[in-house]
């Protein structure tokens, strides 16, 4: 009966260590798996600041290039603009030199 008893206890223990080890396995794997997890995340995160550093230099760059484009639009304006007097002088003067030569004619 003492000898069925220790059988019985040994069997049990075996299986208690075989129960831990299947446990452990499925412990280490899950670690593993969420060491996977965090790792993609860290590349995720490394990817993103990378493509928002991207997003904000085209943007600058496109903030540049149309402000200097209104720039040039603004300052062509304000070179017609201040041209325009000088091109009615200019049509009031030979308007008058025309005029004249009418009157002689």
């Amino acid at each position: 009966e003492l000898d069925a008893a220790l059988d019985g206890a040994a069997r049990g223990e075996a299986a208690a260590g075989a129960e831990k080890d299947a446990l452990r396995s499925e412990l280490d794997a899950a670690l593993a798996a969420l060491a996977g997890v965090g790792a993609a995340a860290a590349r995720l995160q490394q990817e993103h600041a990378e493509v928002q550093h991207t997003l904000q230099e085209e943007y600058e760059a496109a903030t540049a290039k149309v402000q200097a484009e209104h720039e040039e639009l603004q300052q062509k304006v304000w070179e017609e603009h201040e041209a325009v007097p000088r091109d009615v002088e200019g049509l009031r003067a030979e308007l008058q030199a025309a005029r004249e030569l009418v009157r002689e004619a």
